[in-house]
């Protein structure tokens, strides 16, 4: 009984040593050890006050970081890179004037891991990947010094759906309008978007194979208009969704181009949006957390897609929710919009633009095809009108006709003070979708047709064929204008557009495996008596030359 008295004792006694005696401790940041310091004497109510102001003060301090937080998102600051989507600002772009946009960038090689699978892919100023998003209005007057810092590499960028008019060698087009950058030299990219352009656009590398290593990145152009302070700001963000492979592009066309490919187009081991991914072998070594992009009840969020896999078909479910304070993992029925987009004969939801008058009108018929020949060793070439297309030493817009070798098929449209119309007809004899990509140019689809399996190759010549009895669905009324066009398997589109812009333009299938090989082609437009491109030959066009050689 003695004994349970004097242990009650002795308990009190630490009980009450412990409210009047706080033990300091201190980390020795050297030595990385805790050393325990002598008994501080502190009154127990002065320790209890002492942890309530603590803890009103750590409440303020939560409370002043979460508003700051809000106001840094509301005043459109950058979002960090745990965040999946590109930021806009419409709004900071389209009531200004017109201005010079001046860009400096650095590509150099480095490795990251975009879907859990280190690779080396290309960057922009010391890690960018993917490259810079250029945000402008129409009007605006774009300069980009590239400074290409690869070892042995040269680069090329284009400017993805810009029309370049009057600035035809800036397109990038090695081969049409440049020879790439060389290795520790530079280049300046400068042109002027035209007043009448805007949309969703990107740039990529157009040297080599670069672009699916990372190259490319966002162009936006807002639509200029008068700032209104009784229309709330739209938030607007880009999504950059393209397909991703773990090798090297290189080693992919190497695959392809070699016999026991078949001539069947790799598949890609995953896909990126704004250069993220996720696989399910994700190593632990890149842990991240990725915040959504959600929008509250009553608000309004543009969504822009910039889509580099270039597929015609997509599907988006719409999951409008009710948002609770509950985390649960449980089955909830859901409510959804399935909408199914075929993006290559959708209708224009704005009004066409006016018929321009021209003075004639030109049909160019192109069978593209991609066949293994036995006197190239079975490998697959992309043919278009039996030709495929392999970049001469010095670019097209630097040369006469004759100058080119006899394996150019490059047709020449005479466009006068009318501008010549043109009908373009391109049939695909393959087994799967091309989806071509025509620089300097936008073009109404009037047609796009796919025959079913086994019914023949779907293909239209307006020579043989009136369009009254072609296979396709005309749309004369609203056609939807596009820069690229995916070509449907056994199938065929028609295609119109105004030459009004002279130069020399490139139209190739988007598909690297497929240009890489030879499926490519493109238009000389000039005036009628410049056929011989004598005129609009642009010898500096070759500048770059001497020094890639």
């Amino acid at each position: 009984m003695r004994d349970q008295d004097e242990e009650r004792r002795l308990l009190d006694e630490v009980d009450t040593d412990s409210d009047d005696v706080a033990t300091q401790l201190s980390i020795n940041d050297e030595a990385g050890e805790i050393v325990e310091l002598e008994p501080v004497a502190s009154p127990k109510s002065s320790f209890t006050l002492l942890r309530i102001v603590g803890l009103v003060v750590a409440l303020c301090l939560g409370s002043l970081v979460v508003v700051l937080f809000a106001m840094s998102r509301h005043a459109g600051a950058p979002f960090d890179d745990s965040q999946l989507a590109i930021p806009l600002h419409p709004t900071e772009h389209s009531t200004r004037d017109p201005t010079t946009l001046t860009f400096e960038w650095h590509v150099t090689l480095g490795t990251k891991a975009p879907d859990g699978v280190e690779k080396q892919v290309y960057l922009v100023n010391a890690g960018q990947f993917p490259g810079p998003t250029i945000e402008g209005r129409s009007g605006d007057r774009i300069i980009v010094h590239v400074y290409n810092d690869l070892a042995d590499e040269g680069v090329s960028l284009h400017w993805h759906g810009l029309r370049m008019q009057g600035f035809n060698a800036m397109d990038g087009a090695v081969g049409f309008t440049q020879c790439p950058v060389p290795a520790g030299s530079s280049f300046v990219y400068d042109f002027r978007i035209r007043d009448d352009e805007h949309g969703t656009f990107w740039w990529h590398s157009h040297s080599q194979l670069q672009r699916a290593d990372g190259l490319f990145g966002g162009l936006v152009i807002h639509e200029p208009r008068p700032h209104d302070a009784n229309i709330a700001d739209q938030q607007e963000a880009l999504l950059l969704i393209g397909d991703w492979f773990h090798r090297k592009q290189s080693d992919v066309l190497d695959w392809y181009t070699s016999p026991r490919s078949a001539g069947n187009e790799p598949v890609p081991d995953s896909m990126i949006i704004n250069g993220r991914g996720r696989l399910e072998q994700l190593p632990t070594s890149y842990p991240k957390i990725y915040q959504r992009n959600t929008a509250q009840s009553g608000e309004y969020r543009n969504l822009r897609f910039g889509n580099p896999a270039l597929n015609p078909n997509h599907t988006f479910p719409a999951l409008p929710t009710t948002a609770t304070g509950h985390d649960r993992d449980q089955a909830s029925p859901l409510k959804f919009s399935d909408v199914h987009l075929n993006l290559a004969t959708l209708s224009s939801k704005d009004e066409p633009s006016p018929i321009v008058t021209a003075e004639e009108e030109q049909t160019v018929l192109f069978y593209v095809s991609t066949q293994k020949l036995a006197v190239n060793g079975n490998k697959p070439i992309g043919f278009v009108n039996h030709t495929f297309w392999q970049p001469q030493p010095l670019p097209l817009l630097s040369q006469n006709r004759s100058s080119w070798d006899d394996h150019q098929f490059i047709p020449f449209i005479g466009s006068g003070s009318k501008p010549t119309k043109v009908k373009l007809v391109i049939n695909n004899l393959d087994d799967g979708s091309h989806p071509f990509h025509l620089h300097g140019y936008s073009f109404s689809v009037l047609s796009s047709f796919r025959a079913e399996s086994g019914s023949g190759f779907g293909s239209y010549n307006p020579y043989d064929t009136p369009e009254s009895d072609s296979p396709g669905q005309w749309n004369r009324e609203k056609p939807l204008r596009k820069d690229t066009i995916s070509v449907p398997r056994k199938g065929h589109v028609v295609l119109t557009f105004v030459a009004d812009n002279p130069g020399m333009w490139m139209l190739h299938c988007h598909m690297l495996v497929h240009l890489g090989t030879g499926m490519a082609t493109g238009f000389q437009v000039g005036v009628p008596e410049d056929e011989e491109h004598l005129y609009g030959m642009d010898e500096s066009a070759a500048r770059l030359c001497k020094a890639s050689n």
